[in-house]
């Protein structure tokens, strides 16, 4: 089990050295803090409002509306044609001068830009589309990461409400039995067992615990847990 945990942190922490860039973080690099059980209070209707307004994929969404309708604009500024004038003047001898005014333009009469128009309309239905899509995304990732935090406390809530100190008196009721007599060294073994099983799972519940706060960081768009 020790061999498997050292290996275990080995792979850890070159994986988080490939996330950070490998080159920008030493070998012998260590983690700070410490695995601690922390409950955060926070609501489902105030992180779906946060999420709304920090989410950079909606604001995207957002984005790609307004140019939608600009370009609609233009397609409409399109339809009129420019128009193209000139000017001359004429020097020539004996004193005789001419000046000259020339305008040409366009006359549509099937080529309206209908086309480009037609197809702007419907790039911004679409950029609506994409935004209430977007958007609906958004709310359910945020739930789902609500109540994936929430869970993960209940389950470290089980544990430090009783799992851990039946664990521990089973134990010690094991070892204190044994030394005089009552029970066998494998009831102790199986006690010891046990009680590590229990440590491990604990351990492992207040990883997924905050592994799941950050989650709802990540959803959110900014960090309203510390």
């Amino acid at each position: 089990d020790v061999s498997a945990a050292q290996l275990s942190l080995i792979q850890a922490k070159a994986g988080l050295r490939q996330l950070l860039g490998y080159q920008s973080v030493a070998e012998d690099f260590d983690v700070s803090g410490e695995l601690a059980h922390k409950k955060h209070l926070i609501q489902l209707d105030e992180l779906q409002k946060q999420a709304l307004a920090n989410r950079p994929d909606l604001q995207a969404a957002h984005s790609g509306i307004t140019l939608a309708n600009d370009t609609v604009g233009l397609a409409f500024a399109n339809k009129v044609k420019d128009w193209t004038w000139a000017t001359d003047y004429t020097n020539q001898n004996f004193g005789i001068n001419g000046v000259g005014v020339s305008l040409s333009f366009d006359l549509p009469i099937h080529d309206r830009n209908q086309g480009e128009i037609a197809r702007s309309q419907a790039a911004v239905k679409q950029a609506v589309e994409t935004e209430s899509s977007t958007q609906v995304g958004v709310l359910t990732d945020v739930v789902n990461a609500y109540h994936g935090l929430n869970t993960g406390e209940e389950v470290v809530a089980l544990f430090e409400g009783g799992y851990l100190d039946q664990a521990t008196q089973s134990r010690d009721i094991s070892t204190y039995a044994y030394q005089r007599g009552a029970a066998t060294i494998l009831d102790v073994l199986d006690a010891e067992r046990s009680y590590r099983a229990t440590q491990l799972a604990y351990r492992q519940a207040i990883a997924t615990q905050m592994i799941a706060a950050e989650q709802v960081n990540l959803v959110v768009g900014t960090k309203v847990i510390q």
